[in-house]
């Protein structure tokens, strides 16, 4: 992520974030309500386009990227979610 900027038509919910992920780091995104998780996740998943910022993904940038690049882009990671300390793995 670099400088990057989203929300939801007038409303900005990540602003100028920035952060490097490396080959085999695990990384967990924490915070209360509210606070920007989803979003941030919805960009890291090419679900919702930045208003500002690049998200760098093996030296690609997703927001630029046309649809056939977006794919393969989109294609060498996945995103699993958990609901709680209650659920099952």
């Amino acid at each position: 992520m670099e400088h990057l900027t989203a929300g939801y038509d007038r409303n900005v919910v990540l602003q100028d974030v920035g952060f490097d992920v490396h080959a085999g780091q695990i990384v967990a995104i924490l915070g209360g309500s509210g606070c920007g998780k989803s979003t941030l996740l919805n960009v890291m998943m090419g679900l919702l386009t930045p208003t500002a910022g690049a998200v760098w993904i093996d030296g690609r940038d997703l927001v630029t990227a046309e649809d056939a690049q977006r794919t393969r882009i989109l294609s060498t990671f996945g995103v699993r979610f958990r609901a709680g300390p209650c659920s099952a793995p």
